[in-house]
């Protein structure tokens, strides 16, 4: 059963990516907007989830978590578009891409989990 769980999150979460990144491009050029706000939303929701459903069930964790935010985040392509901005040697978007998603996802990731202890909502499927 959380297989299907897992499966039905991960839909959600691409259709959620592709939203969120159709979004990213009405910002101004330069940093890859909508992979930074999949992956900062992302950060934050995981850190939320993790401690929030710390007692909850597997299968609520492995439809959000795995799932959800699984498909939502995305490394590899934040990866890519990081080395396409140094090949186009737009050197200082690159490494402010760079800090703002790692600096950023750490921090969102932190924050969610503060929030997540101090407002714990266990579910039990």
């Amino acid at each position: 059963m959380i297989w299907f769980a897992v499966a039905v999150g991960a839909i959600l979460g691409a259709f959620g990516r592709f939203y969120l990144s159709s979004l990213g491009d009405t910002l101004p050029r330069g940093i890859p907007w909508g992979t930074l706000i999949c992956n900062l939303l992302g950060c934050f929701l995981i850190g939320l989830f993790s401690e929030g459903f710390r007692e909850g069930s597997g299968l609520a964790k492995g439809f959000l978590i795995t799932g959800v935010l699984g498909c939502l985040t995305t490394f590899s392509t934040f990866i890519w578009q990081f080395l396409r901005l140094f090949q186009e040697k737009t050197y200082f978007i690159a490494i402010s891409y760079w800090g703002l998603s790692n600096v950023g996802g750490i921090c969102c990731c932190l924050v969610g989990y503060y929030v997540g202890k101090h407002w714990s909502f266990a579910v039990r499927l």
